[in-house]
């Protein structure tokens, strides 16, 4: 059914109160949601239930993520968005006790809503992988980088650091396996590339070209 052309055009600006409380209750529902996968994940004994619990959590996150909560919802161009405080909060739920010691730097990335989610959730997994897969159970460092280059284009790099999985080759459970298969087709449809070391320490690396510009 078309729209009917006598009705005036909905009103979505940025300072209506109606949509302001909107997005305000979306955000509290999101948190709270979060936090029950946390809550209910760490009453769980230690095991793949408890993990898959907790890596859902993160998951989730990425998939609300939103670094733009007060920009007009009609505006799709791209902005600057700090996934490298995204990555920072994914790895606070992954380590909350700060076992491993991973560094966190990165530019800030343009980037519009929709695809700032979705390189929010190619981080999630890689980082997923590098705790689950990369460590192995065992103290270590690592290092997570995210820039841009001047003509837009993403880069992310997350690796460990050091040997303190005795350098075996990286095997995927099935759940980090399913992630890195999704990474790996987030990343190929915004046109990239994503290539991840078949032995030794932990290595992912996803380059991301800019985003096309709207005619």
């Amino acid at each position: 059914m078309e729209a009917d052309p006598n009705l005036p055009e909905p009103s979505f600006a940025p300072d209506d109160a109606r949509l302001a409380a909107l997005r305000h209750r979306f955000r509290n529902q999101t948190q709270t949601m979060t936090s029950l996968l946390g809550l209910f994940g760490r009453r769980l004994p230690a095991g793949p239930c408890r993990v898959a619990f907790e890596d859902m959590r993160i998951r989730f996150e990425a998939a609300a993520f939103d670094p733009f909560p007060d920009a007009d919802p009609t505006d799709l161009g791209p902005r600057p968005a700090d996934l490298a405080a995204f990555a920072k909060r994914a790895l606070a739920m992954l380590d909350p006790d700060f076992v491993h010691r991973v560094s966190i730097e990165g530019d800030q990335v343009r980037a519009a809503p929709r695809r700032a989610c979705a390189l929010a959730q190619i981080i999630a997994e890689l980082l997923i992988c590098l705790v689950r897969e990369g460590f192995a159970g065992r103290v270590g460092s690592g290092r997570v980088t995210i820039s841009a280059s001047g003509d837009g284009e993403t880069h992310i790099l997350v690796l460990q650091t050091d040997g303190s999985a005795g350098g075996r080759p990286i095997k995927p459970s099935e759940a980090t396996e399913l992630g890195l298969q999704l990474a790996s087709s987030l990343v190929r449809s915004l046109g990239g590339r994503l290539s991840i070391e078949a032995a030794g320490p932990f290595r992912a690396e996803a380059t991301i070209p800019s985003e096309p510009q709207e005619r």
